[in-house]
């Protein structure tokens, strides 16, 4: 039959006590106090407690019901094999442990009945499950050395997990409707398991994130990633254990996403707002980063490799350095503003430009070393640099600031055989060189150290 043990006040414990219960309910839905004993309670149906203040609990059963607040302890909680916890009002998990501990929940799901759930343990771990559906937490708070997640994770609100370390048992999701979600603390291990975070209106902020297979990012406000994310076992084992077939994909449906040291087969950063920039982003396949409605910056320092590499933005693309084989650089209502970098800001095979403004400026234009280099689009380009093949298309004037010092120090050679220009002009320190409206050489200007050998576009410029 089953167990009840209920007090109009409180149950108080005098020493160690065990209750176990093969098939049947055991009822302790009251205040237990204890500080100096302990409580194992074992069912193979359901356990029924209060609210609770002992050295150390101990609870295993199909179900577990929580009537009271709060279940606190000296030395520690563990809540193994329960299918099920249920909890019926706010309520907070929490240990004073300062020496060697043994802290765990591990538990199934969680029906939280719309509470706010807190589980704050010094050290040790919490193994979470889900929550039943329809009856999420207001809130989840989880303060642990480390945190297992075995299941998808919900909240109507905010979603804090403060760790040292939290590990994906499975593919997961973690989900809240409104608030924060803070994971910036955490060292996160993907165990080669797929992760997707959600938030309908909040900010998503990430710590270091190492052996994650897919990683999908969606909130209407900012996710920031400050912290590595590496598709590889670590970063230690990064030549070892190279992963195929990883993405990482992050969408910003109202606000501004961060990157900072991001490694993966695969990147999509689409951001409505800025999208920023820093430390190495390295690709095997291809890195698409997108701002809809504003800049993409990146910083002093930042450098991407891709073979696909793809930089879109509505306003000021600001670039320090990429390199890849296919690049294409896009703007439709802003310009390229080059960050300085030594030797050039563009290495690889081909780069295509459509900017709706300006490519560089006179004082800072873009140093390339590409075998092909596209402008689609352009109102001024100032470009230096190593370039083999060259096609200008649409109303831009082509400048090369920087032409008469390479042809002062090693001669200059420029072979318009290999340059195509449509509807364009082409000037070289200042002096118009030739436009489609000449439609040929202007050699009525004085062009210091140059001469023309034919007045045609079939021709070539050397030293004299």
């Amino acid at each position: 039959s089953d167990i009840n043990i209920l007090s109009s006040s409180d149950i108080e414990l005098k020493n160690d006590v065990s209750i176990t219960s093969n098939n049947s309910s055991v009822n302790m839905a009251s205040d237990i106090k204890g500080n100096s004993y302990e409580l194992n309670v074992q069912s193979g149906s359901e356990v029924m407690l209060g609210d609770v203040d002992i050295n150390m609990l101990y609870v295993k059963a199909d179900l577990l019901k929580l009537s009271g607040s709060n279940i606190h302890t000296s030395k520690g909680i563990n809540i193994e094999n329960s299918n099920l916890i249920e909890v019926n009002h706010n309520f907070e998990f929490s240990t004073d442990i300062t020496g060697q501990s043994t802290t765990e929940i591990r538990v199934d799901d969680i029906k939280a009945n719309n509470n706010y759930l807190n589980i704050s343990f010094v050290s040790d771990s919490v193994s979470l499950g889900g929550f039943d559906k329809g009856y999420i937490p207001e809130s989840i708070k989880v303060t642990s050395d480390n945190i297992y997640l075995n299941k998808d994770l919900s909240a109507r609100k905010n979603i804090e997990l403060k760790t040292s370390n939290i590990y994906l048992d499975d593919n997961l999701v973690v989900q809240s409707d409104s608030g924060l979600m803070e994971l910036s603390g955490s060292r996160l291990y993907g165990n080669l398991h797929n992760l997707t975070l959600k938030n309908s209106t909040g900010n998503i902020n990430l710590g270091r994130i190492d052996n994650i297979n897919n990683l999908y990012v969606y909130t209407s406000s900012s996710a920031n990633l400050t912290a590595p994310v590496n598709s590889y076992l670590d970063q230690d084992y990064r030549g070892v254990n190279n992963l195929k077939g990883n993405t990482i994909d992050l969408y910003s449906e109202a606000g501004s996403i961060y990157l900072n040291n991001i490694t993966a087969d695969k990147l999509n950063a689409s951001s409505l707002n800025n999208l920023y920039l820093s430390g190495k982003i390295i690709t095997d396949d291809k890195a698409i980063l997108l701002s809809r409605q504003s800049s993409v910056n990146m910083s002093k320092n930042a450098e991407i490799y891709g073979d696909i590499i793809n930089l879109k933005a509505k306003s000021d693309i600001l670039l320090s350095y990429i390199n890849g084989q296919d690049m294409r650089i896009e703007s439709s209502n802003g310009s390229v503003i080059v960050i300085p970098t030594v030797p050039y800001n563009i290495e690889g095979d081909t780069v295509r430009l459509n900017i709706k403004n300006n490519i560089g400026s006179y004082s800072s234009p873009l140093y390339v070393n590409v075998n092909r280099l596209i402008i689609e689009s352009a109102t001024n380009a100032f470009i230096n640099g190593i370039f083999k093949y060259q096609e200008v298309q649409g109303k831009t004037s082509f400048s090369m600031p920087e032409l008469e010092f390479f042809a002062l120090i090693r001669g200059y050679y420029l072979d318009l055989d290999e340059f195509k220009t449509i509807d364009s002009s082409i000037f070289l320190m200042g002096i118009n060189l030739f436009s489609v409206a000449d439609d040929a050489v202007n050699t009525d200007e004085d062009i210091p150290g140059f001469y023309s050998e034919s007045n045609s576009l079939n021709n070539h410029l050397t030293m004299k």
